[in-house]
Order: structure tokens, then sequence, then C-alpha cells
């Protein structure tokens, strides 16, 4: 699988570890034998470039004491002794050297186990170097094969990828490849939950940056078990970040709207094991707006009616989904639940279109609440419309232009306008579509005659305000409507009604 097209996998790591940290003199005396021994231990092995398998299980080992030792100092700190820097590098590098194409050794997962206890320790990791580890990590665990449990098994052991714990692998699949594939996804589950953490605090920052890394092993990869990965993974970071009541740079978090669309897409895949992926981290999700955006009296009702839709049937999922983007999204945010669909509609695959028509109709069945980026979504259906070629599909997009155009008449017209100026070929397409709605047209031209006012003002009194747009620019379109034919014209006059659009126009603009 490629997530990146030009990143096949994380670059590898140059490591040159340096021996400064030997002139510190640090206070070993603090230290039991063990820790000491440890200690030593490290600066031993972190100047060998080549470490056997068992050497570096003894030095994940060492750091792991090491860091225990640290945490249980008052003012404990690992710059004491190491470079905290230089030793995640070092389990960084162990971590690439290990093959994706089969899993036979516990380094992978005891050197995230690692990163969980040096993260505990100060001086705490910066935010390059909490992206660098999970890239790793994350390319180094979902690139591994599928399990394959013992037929017998198979149905009790899919629980997992749905979500299900550690002990449940343990107690049905006793064999050793598929337990060391499910410890080393734990661990980078627990690795995942400690490097999101700001102190005691969940950062929504740092979980952006992770997800930007984790969702493109669900939306690129052409895998089943890749995809299941990343989502199961996913869920499980937003249920740990339900645990806690205070979320640092919540309002900063751009990516609800978005999440919700791909997870909304995802529970609707044919394929069982991804689409309970999604539909456990969309739970989980819409949980952690609930208790960000509820106010308090209503959020414990809202979770109980929330619970009982967990795992539950497509058609659940897409009533939530319509319920939270109507109640819990901000405009952008539902603007990014419509571009992540048309998106989907626009592509080759003929299940997302389908898929992507089911969701738009169900949240569009009423009136829409108020949308953002009006400009980008005409834009990109403007860009787009050749490319949606099934009927629903196409229903669909003509809806969602005609409600934007009602609801934000000013942006859809105004954003049609500016790229028939920037000289963009076939933006007579979405005034067709607009122009085929009932009255449609009737209120595209009342809105124009208002925008016309300013230009038959009094001299010398004060503009409105709103935008206006020169009569020139419209009996232009109209103009060349009439004498051109429709297809050359921005807006295509109807035919009938020509003399009589006409004529009123001509009066209200220059009589």
């Amino acid at each position: 699988m490629n997530p990146h097209p030009r990143k096949r996998k994380p670059h590898r790591v140059t490591f040159e570890p340096s021996l400064s940290h030997a002139s510190w003199q640090p206070n070993l005396s603090v230290l039991r034998q063990s820790e000491r021994e440890a200690y030593q231990l490290i600066l031993e092995f972190l100047e060998e470039e080549y470490m056997s398998e068992s050497a570096k299980l003894r030095f994940l080992r060492a750091v792991e004491t090491l860091s225990g030792a640290v945490r249980a100092q008052a003012e404990g700190d690992m710059s004491e002794y190491c470079s905290k820097t230089i030793l995640a590098k070092k389990i960084e590098k162990f971590i690439l050297q290990e093959p994706t194409e089969v899993l036979t050794s516990s380094v992978r997962q005891q050197a995230m186990l690692c990163i969980v206890a040096l993260s505990q320790v100060r001086p705490p990791f910066r935010l390059s170097e909490k992206l660098d580890l999970v890239n790793t990590c994350v390319f180094s665990t979902f690139a591994l094969p599928p399990i394959l449990p013992r037929l017998d098994r198979k149905e009790s052991a899919s629980l997992y990828l749905q979500g299900g714990e550690l002990a449940l692998w343990q107690s049905v699949l006793p064999d050793a490849p598929c337990l060391l594939t499910c410890q080393t996804v734990q661990a980078l589950d627990d690795m995942l939950q400690v490097l999101v953490m700001d102190d005691m605090d969940p950062d929504m920052h740092i979980l952006q940056s992770f997800l930007e890394i984790i969702l493109p092993w669900s939306l690129l990869s052409n895998k089943v078990h890749e995809q299941t990965r990343a989502l199961v993974t996913i869920s499980r970071l937003l249920r740990f970040i339900c645990n806690f009541p205070r979320l640092l740079h919540m309002t900063e978090f751009s990516m609800s709207g978005r999440l919700m669309g791909i997870f909304g897409l995802f529970c609707l895949d044919s394929n069982q094991e991804i689409s309970m992926g999604a539909s456990e981290a969309l739970h989980y999700l819409f949980k952690i707006l609930v208790l960000q955006r509820s106010t308090k009296p209503k959020t414990e009702i809202i979770l109980k009616d929330l619970q009982k839709h967990f795992r539950g049937e497509w058609f659940a999922s897409m009533q939530d989904v319509t319920l939270f983007f109507r109640k819990y999204l901000t405009p952008n945010e539902r603007a990014d639940v419509i571009m992540v669909a048309m998106e989907a509609m626009s592509g080759a695959s003929s299940h997302a279109v389908c898929a992507a028509s089911k969701m738009l109709k169900m949240i569009l069945k009423y009136s829409i609440p108020e949308i953002g980026k009006v400009p980008e979504i005409i834009r990109y259906i403007h860009q787009h419309m050749n490319s949606i070629t099934e009927t629903t599909a196409q229903m669909t997009i003509k809806k969602i232009l005609y409600l934007l155009a009602e609801s934000s008449t000013d942006e859809v017209i105004l954003t049609l306008f500016q790229m028939e100026d920037r000289s963009q070929k076939g933006v007579h397409k979405p005034w067709e579509i607009l122009a085929s709605f009932p009255k449609s047209y009737e209120v595209i031209m009342e809105y124009l005659l208002q925008r016309l006012a300013p230009y038959r003002q009094p001299r010398g009194q004060e503009p409105s305000g709103r935008t206006a747009i020169s009569p020139l620019i419209v009996w232009r379109e109209r103009q060349r409507g009439a004498v051109g034919g429709e297809g050359d014209s921005l807006m295509p006059c109807p035919r009938p009604s020509w003399g009589l659009w006409a004529s009123t126009f001509y009066v209200s603009v220059f009589g």
C-alpha cells in the first residue's frame, strides 16, 4: 500500500550517536544496581551500528528500566543521563530495520512500548519527534500481512478487527504468529494514546496530525486488512480521548466534518470488517462532539440514545450522521461532509458513488442549516460535473446546488460570475441546473435586479453595502444567450419568456 504517492515508506534514519553525554557526570548514586547496569548497557549499545535481535531487546529493556528510575525521581529528567532524542532515533532505527513481509520477532512491539516508557519522563517529545515516530510505527505495523486465523476460529477472531480486546485473541487464537501480530497492534495503540497527550490532557492539535498520517491507509489502500487496521486504530484512539472531560485545542480541531463524511461512507462498505470499524470510529467521534458541544443537562440523555445505535445497521448510522450534521457541526464542518461525499461521487468506484448518494440523500432530506465554504463547493461542482455520470449522483449534485442557491444566493451567483470573468469554460452548466428547478430562474433574476439597484441610485446617495453587479455584465450574458444560443451563454435564456424578461430587465435597469 502506498498512502502517500511520493513516499513509499518513512525515510531511513541516519543515526549518528554522540558521546557528549559522557561528560555530563550523572548522579548514579540515586540509582539501584540494576538501574546503573541498565545505564551502562545503554551507553555501550548506543555506539553499535549493527545489533542482533537479542541485543536490541536487551537495549530496549534497559531504556525502560532507566525510564522507570527517572520517572520515580521527584525532579527526574532523562537529559541527566541520556539524550531522549538520541534514544528515540535509535529505537526508530530498530523499527525501520524490521521486515514488513513477515512478523517473527517482538522487537517492533517492544520498541513501541519503550517509546511509551520514554514518553512518561521529562523532557517531553517535540511534535516533530512524535510525528516521525508515529509515521514510522504506523507504516511498520499496518504494512504487516493480514492475520489468518484458523478456520474453526475465524468468526470469533474477526471481533478483534472490529474493536475486540486483546484478551479475546489470547483466548481464541493461541497461534503464536496471530498473537504476536495482535500484541504489536496493541503496542501501537498504547504508543498513540501516550503521544497524543500534552501533560494530563489529550491535545486535539496533535490528534489531527496523527490522523493525517493514519487516514491515508483507509482511503488509498486497496487491501482490506490495511483499511481495517487504520479504522480500528482511529476508533481506539477516539475511544481513549472520550475518557477526558478537557481536551486541549478542541476549537482548533478542524477535522470533525471530514471524519464524519469518511466514516459515514465506510459504514456503507460491503466488507463487514471495514463497515464495523468505521461504525465504531463514527460512534466515538459523535461521543466526543456530544461531550464537548452539548449542554450538560442533555449530555447524558444524548449519550444513552447514541449507545443504542452502537455497532448498529447502516441506516442507524446514517440517522446519527443526519442528526449530528444538523446539530453538532459548524457551517465549515458541514461543508467538509458534503465535499467528502462529492469527491466520492466523482470517483471511479461505483460502490463509493452509491454510498455517497445514499448519505447525502439522508442529509439533504430536509432543509439544510447554514453551510460554509460555498464558493469552494460551487467550484468543485463546476470542475467535476462531467465526471459524475451516475443518475442518482447527478440528481444529488443538482439538489446541493439548488439548496445552496436558496440559502446562500449571494455566494453562489457571485462565484459563478467570478468563474466567468476568469474565462472558465463550461460555467453555463451550473446555471442550467439552477434554471431547471421551478421558479429558480425568477429567483435569480430578482436577485440580479436587486444587486443592480446601486447603479440607479441618485448621485451622492450612499450605497447600501450589498454587493453590486454591473448591468453590462448581465446584459452581455443575456445578449450572448439571445444571439449565440444557450450553450454560449453563462445564463441560458428560457426562450418562451425571453421577450417578457428582456422588457422587464431593460425597464428595471435603464428605465
